[in-house]
């Protein structure tokens, strides 16, 4: 599927291609508001159809889908999001149209990673050119560095990430793209981190998801909205513990990491408000009238066996 673009102005015959693709990104583009016409034929060939045609061997419920939207474009696919509905159930899930083969790596990636509880959770991989997977919804990282959400949740998703790129890298799996992460984390209300699009996941005997998420957090805009937000960032000791963390990785690197950045709370006491003679709850990064819940269990994944043309259950966290 080709992009519109427009017919390029005088002077451009000598123009980079970098130059060219940078000009069409900022040019408003109205064919990516709607859904392409070929996807839309692909998705309801393959969504609406098949699965109503497809036999089922057991009493697993079935999902029909509808109202198919346009989401996101990246370079290798499409992202649209649709309403389900299964057993009483509704909600939404993410639709991505991939490209070259890339349905079948984000399937394999995202199925081990959902394993480690990291990611949005596979629902149904059917068909080459498809992955459906739990609609996340809420601000990227780079929006939540903008302001998207409280100083608070902002570092405690942070702190989740870390962590989740803690234990990429003790499986032994790069995900090649934390340098530049702002578009590929969507954070929640909670403080939750969730990591999207993992085709270009590899195996490395020295993964850089720690090294690389600290990278994207101290370059200057960064680390002066961190700074912004209450954080006392040390870029020298940033590196300093990535230093550390790369040749021995452990908690305690990790740790070094989130203190270095000024991410790490530490532990939850009381205190008294001097403006209104109130008990309240703080642990150095914010404060709260209650003493905080426990963290939520890991989410439960919903992955369907390769080759399975039929949907297994609507995801657990995806109604948005």
């Amino acid at each position: 599927m080709a992009e519109r673009c427009s017919a390029p102005s005088d002077g451009d015959g000598d123009d980079t291609n970098a130059q060219r693709a940078k000009r069409r990104r900022a040019a408003p583009n109205p064919s990516t508001q709607a859904i392409d016409a070929a996807d839309l034929r692909l998705l309801e060939s393959l969504f609406a159809r098949d699965v109503d045609s497809v036999p089922s061997d057991d009493d697993t419920p079935r999902m029909e889908l509808r109202d198919f939207r346009f989401l996101a474009r990246g370079h290798k696919g499409v992202v649209y999001v649709a309403n389900y509905s299964c057993a009483g159930r509704t909600g939404r899930v993410a639709i991505k149209v991939c490209r070259g083969g890339g349905a079948r790596q984000e399937e394999r990636w995202l199925r081990r990673c959902n394993e480690l509880g990291i990611g949005a959770s596979l629902v149904s991989y059917e068909w080459k050119d498809c992955v459906a997977m739990e609609y996340v919804e809420g601000p990227s990282i780079g929006e939540a560095l903008d302001g998207a959400v409280p100083p608070g949740v902002l570092f405690k998703a942070l702190r989740d990430l870390l962590g989740q790129c803690a234990r990429l890298d003790q499986q032994g799996i790069d995900k090649r793209e934390m340098n530049r992460c702002q578009k590929h984390v969507i954070v929640s209300r909670e403080g939750r981190s969730t990591l999207l699009d993992f085709e270009r996941c590899q195996e490395s005997a020295k993964p850089s998801n720690v090294t690389g998420l600290a990278q994207y957090l101290t370059q200057a805009w960064a680390v002066g909205k961190l700074r912004g937000a209450g954080a006392s960032v040390d870029v020298d000791a940033v590196r300093a513990a990535c230093k550390s963390h790369k040749k021995a990785p452990s908690p305690k690197t990790v740790a070094a990491v989130e203190r270095a950045l000024g991410i790490k709370a530490a532990p939850w006491r009381s205190e008294t408000d001097p403006a209104t003679g109130r008990t309240v709850f703080t642990n150095g990064l914010e404060r709260r009238d209650t003493w905080p819940r426990p963290p939520p269990s890991p989410p439960q994944t919903a992955t369907s066996p390769a080759g399975r043309r039929r949907w297994l259950r609507p995801p657990e966290h995806g109604a948005g």
